[in-house]
């Protein structure tokens, strides 16, 4: 039997064609008509868009060029064409009944076309458009009792992660149907967070759900084709030659480099582009259709529509050709004189970038705004850079393509068939192509009509000796401007640190004995100790007070993780050489410190706590009591690091405890701010915001991106990560306690040491500290807080005192009581505005070194005013300190300040706004129980406090610990804090005077007003 030509197979068939508006569409359909005369109808799916009915575009689409010679020649074979309304992203592709029925009675040929070719739709676009419409163009295709042949249009770079493309079946690891459901399931914010796992090695939303489609089709069970094309680009023939529609792809960078907008690509020269004119790939499109349809294959035909290495043009080449024929036929109205350059470099084609396209971009912008016209350069280079980010995936590496099966169909067509459906790339003479290519872009798309030319070139010639000029301008100030920094540099002068031993903070011991024992430390006598979090401030300080006042304690067990290449031991033995320790070194030597403490290597973020099967046995045969603090306390830490630390660490610890043969306590840190929902917070276990360990699951398995992208809808009304972990923390120790002697120890803000060993120590700037450090360097001028409200703080000496009486409460006297608010209540209650005033004048007082500024500022109940003063009083400042900075050839710093501290009021401000009372009745009910000596050595009250001697003893702390200024530099301090006194007035002087000039310039009635007070004042001045 001899096989039907392609125009004899088609004749009388009626088809289907999807996508039929777009580029490719345009030329398959024009094609159709002209090639195969006896086509039966070609029904096209056209959708109504920008208030234009389905026929209102088909009539748009028959004036535009591939339908001219149809129009001139054989109008009678347009009313072959027939418009169907249709969506072919809604199920059943909103067909009308009756249009359905003809359909299916009717189409034996289906090319489906349709898709949205932008590289950056968002993963739920994209897969709407593209993989959903292609599943519901299947099950109409299903349905068509007729069909002979499926045809999809794909992407020769479909399967990015290939090495090379073979023309054969691809399954993707999440099928189609699991992520259509995932679309059709998931939030839009979710579905991003997901995107890079889900599109794996595929670079872009586009080609992931152009695999999804493939993967879909090959499968569906019809009589499928699927071709690949690669790069398409305008017409070798027909229509006519150099035709395009669209500025994607090649065009687009054409037009831009032509147009002097575009003046570096991050491109390998070498690489081969593989591209292939629409006409030829729509020409393999047809022919593909007629092999499908006359071999009745019932496996899918993959056509991959490439050159390969048949007839290879480089990107260098083809842009070196490019050139050539843009300077002989450039386009209308370029920006500047082409120019610029291809380069594999990230560095210099982002140097390139910013110093020819975004830095002009904004000087002409700037020009245009002055001169009192529009603005767009600035635009026009964000979306050029947008397009140039997305395609040097493509342009960076090489591509291999296998096309056996396009060879092999070309051989089987007859020689009326080659002639007709051309496709064989071989034939293309590139130096011609690209000439009629960049013709073609000038007439079809920019509309740039043939009579143009002269002008243009006239145009070029001028903008050529403007280039040139303005090359010569920026030498001449290279030149200038490197013999200038020649001449006046000068060599920095290194600031030398000063390093001096810290003054000794000698505390005198009580001579007195007291009679009453110490049943505390005959309670801690012999025990064995497990510590975690003990680099931490409250860590340390309770290490420190173990060894200082509980000498009989027999071991003391850290776990501490490796950190910075320091080792847990190398960590240990520096805290113990810190000036903390100072008072404990002196009573028992650092011998004794180092053999009662060991540092146990691990990470509560870890897996089994990250400890080793023989330090895991001796803290199980060993450990009495167990005091877990480890956490992170950032406020905006990571959500999946909150939980792994904070809340599985929690875990961890517990399933070690219940190991521990001789276990006592086990002692839980939290935190007194872990349920905001309560107002008075009781000393009682309160529900978690959400089951802990099926957090713990999902944190462990999903990426950081989808934790992220849903932290908010779990974090629900509670402000951060640390609140919710900790919560989450302490359900975990509420389920341990009928299984193990478990408590949990609620401090509130806890501050630097009140009385002993050092005080005013601290290690950190967290809460007050921080303010009053920020505050006193004239850096923070503006709070947006409630000044009547308060905080609840409470000293970190005096959190530990009530830790060890806890513990001692419940072996001592077994006592039931499980959960202890560890707070000061109304013995440390201060308001943020008495915080501020005393602040002020004990740093008045006590001032820090290198005062930015003279410290000033207020709080402020009202946002807006917060924001005003952010601005105007910490941005600004910033910024032209920095500039200063920079001129006088020293690194800035101040923006970075600025930024970190208003991102610290963000965390700040619910606190600060929001107020809670806490009941602490167990710890009075504990401080009932001990006596005169215990009373001294574990003080849990602050009946005694002088909050104004206190401050003073932390802000010295913080200067000396913090700071590393030393005591004897305050004299200088103070005489820098008088200059910048008298700057400040001066400056503020200054301000008022501006504003008064800006009012009289800009106010008639102003400049009268205040001419005449000047006047009145002066008469009143002459007659004292």
């Amino acid at each position: 039997m001899i096989t039907k030509s392609i125009p004899e197979w088609f004749a009388n068939r009626n088809i289907l064609v999807t996508g039929s508006t777009g580029f490719m569409g345009k030329v398959l359909v024009a094609k159709l008509l002209l090639s195969c005369p006896d086509i039966g109808n070609i029904f096209l799916l056209i959708r109504k868009k920008k208030c234009l009915d389905s026929h209102a575009r088909l009539q748009l689409l028959l004036q535009q060029e591939p339908f001219r010679i149809l129009r001139e020649q054989y109008p009678e074979r347009l009313m072959k064409l027939v418009v169907i309304h249709s969506d072919i992203t809604v199920e059943e592709l909103a067909l009308s009944v009756a249009d359905k029925e003809r359909l299916m009675n009717n189409v034996s040929v289906v090319f489906h076309m349709a898709a949205n070719v932008r590289f950056d739709m968002s993963l739920k676009t994209a897969i709407r458009m593209n993989t959903i419409s292609t599943a519901n163009v299947v099950t109409l295709a299903k349905q068509l009792s007729l069909l002979e042949a499926f045809i999809y249009i794909s992407t020769s770079f479909c399967q990015c992660g290939e090495s090379v493309l073979e023309e054969r079946a691809y399954q993707t690891k999440i099928s189609p149907e699991s992520v259509i459901h995932m679309v059709n399931t998931m939030t839009d914010d979710a579905l991003e967070a997901m995107r890079f796992k889900l599109l794996g090695e595929q670079p872009n939303t586009y080609a992931y759900s152009k695999a999804l489609n493939e993967d879909f089709v090959s499968r569906c069970g019809l009589p499928v084709g699927i071709i690949r094309p690669s790069i398409v680009i305008a017409s070798y023939k027909e229509p006519v030659p150099g035709w395009v529609d669209n500025m994607n792809g090649p065009t687009g960078l054409m037009i831009g480099a032509g147009k002097g907008v575009i003046r570096s690509m991050l491109c390998n020269a070498d690489y081969i582009s593989d591209i292939i004119p629409c006409d030829m790939a729509i020409n393999a499109t047809i022919a593909l259709a007629w092999q499908v349809g006359t071999e009745k294959s019932t496996k899918p035909i993959f056509l991959n529509a490439t050159a390969n290495q048949e007839n290879p043009i480089s990107w260098g080449d083809a842009l070196e050709l490019g050139k050539k024929h843009v300077f002989e036929n450039p386009f209308s109205q370029p920006l500047w004189y082409p120019g610029g350059r291809m380069t594999s470099s990230k560095v210099l084609h982002w140097l390139a970038v910013i110093f020819f396209q975004t830095i002009p971009a904004y000087v002409l912008d700037s020009l245009l705004i002055v001169t009192g016209n529009k603005p767009f350069l600035v635009r026009v280079q964000s979306r050029v850079n947008a397009g140039l980010d997305l395609l040097q995936y493509y342009t960076m590496k090489q591509w291999i393509f296998r096309n056996d099966n396009l060879r092999d169909l070309q051989q089987r067509l007859c020689p009326s068939d080659k002639e007709i459906f051309f496709m064989d790339t071989k034939v293309i003479h590139w130096n011609e192509y690209i000439l009629k290519y960049i013709l073609g872009t000038r007439q079809y798309y920019l509309k740039d009509d043939p009579s143009t030319l002269p002008r243009a070139r006239r145009v070029f010639t001028y903008l050529y000796f403007a280039d040139c000029l303005l090359k010569l301008i920026f030498g001449i100030f290279l030149v200038w401007l490197m013999y200038t920094w020649t001449i006046s540099a000068k060599p920095l002068v290194a600031i030398k640190t000063f390093e001096e031993s810290l003054l000794a903070v000698s505390m005198e011991q009580s001579k007195t004995e007291d009679v009453a024992p110490d049943r505390i430390a005959e309670t801690f006598a012999g025990c064995k100790i497990l510590v975690t979090g003990g680099t931490g401030f409250l860590g340390k300080v309770l290490i420190e007070k173990i060894l200082r006042c509980l000498q009989d304690v027999e071991h003391i067990y850290m776990l501490v993780r490796p950190k910075k290449g320091k080792d847990p031991k190398h960590r240990v033995d520096e805290i113990f050489n810190s000036p903390l320790f100072e008072k404990v070194r002196t009573q028992r030597g650092l011998p004794a410190l180092e053999k009662a403490v060991t540092a146990i290597s691990g990470d509560v973020a870890l897996p089994g706590l990250g400890l080793s099967p023989e330090d895991r046995k001796l803290l199980i045969e060993n450990v009495n009591i167990v005091y877990h603090g480890a956490a992170t306390v950032r406020f905006d830490e990571l959500l999946k690091r909150a939980v792994l630390l904070n809340t599985r660490g929690t875990k961890l610890m517990i399933e070690l405890a219940k190991e521990m043969k001789h276990l006592l306590v086990f002692l839980h840190i939290s935190t007194a701010y872990c349920h905001l929902e309560e107002q008075i917070l009781r000393e009682k276990t309160y529900p978690p915001p959400a089951d802990p360990h099926q957090v713990i699951k999902c944190v462990e398995w999903m990426d950081d991106d989808v934790v992220e992208a849903m932290t908010d809808k779990i974090l629900g009304k509670l402000p951060n990560t640390y609140a919710f972990t900790k919560a989450l923390a302490e359900s975990l120790v509420e389920e341990s306690m009928p299984h193990i002697p478990a408590l949990i120890l609620r401090p509130s803000v806890i501050i630097p040491i009140w009385k002993e060993p050092i005080p005013g120590w601290t290690d950190n700037i967290n809460g007050p500290t921080g303010l009053l450090i920020g505050a006193g360097k004239g850096v923070i001028r503006t709070m947006f807080c409630n000044e009547n409200g308060y905080a609840d703080y409470i000293p970190v000496d005096i959190a530990i005192n009530g830790l060890l009486l806890a513990t001692w409460n419940f072996i001592y006297f077994k006592d039931d009581k499980r959960v202890f608010n560890m707070t000061s209540s109304a013995e440390i209650k201060i308001t943020w505005a008495e915080i501020i005033q005393r602040g002020r004048k004990i740093t008045e007082k006590i001032p820090l070194n290198g005062v930015v500024w003279y410290p000033g500022g207020s709080l402020k109940k009202s946002r807006l005013m917060h924001n005003i003063c952010i601005l105007f009083f910490h941005m600004i400042p910033a910024y032209i300190i920095d500039a200063l900075l920079f001129l006088a050839g020293y690194k800035p710093i101040m923006c970075h300040v600025q930024r970190r501290i208003n991102k610290g009021f963000e965390v700040f401000e619910y606190y600060a706004n929001n107020q809670w009372d806490f009941e602490n009745t167990y710890v009075e009910d504990i401080r009932e129980k001990i006596n005169s000596t215990e009373y001294k050595n574990y003080q849990v009250h602050g009946n005694d406090l002088d909050i104004d001697k206190y401050f003073e003893d932390c802000i010295r702390a913080a200067r000396i610990y913090i700071l590393k200024e030393m005591p004897e530099t305050l004299p200088a301090a103070r005489r820098h804090l008088r200059v910048m006194y008298w700057v400040d007035v001066f400056t503020k002087i200054l301000f008022f005077v501006f504003i008064i000039y800006l009012l009289a310039s800009w106010s008639e009635s102003f400049r009268t007003l205040l001419s005449r007070s000047i006047t009145y004042i002066t008469k009143e001045l002459m007659n004292l």
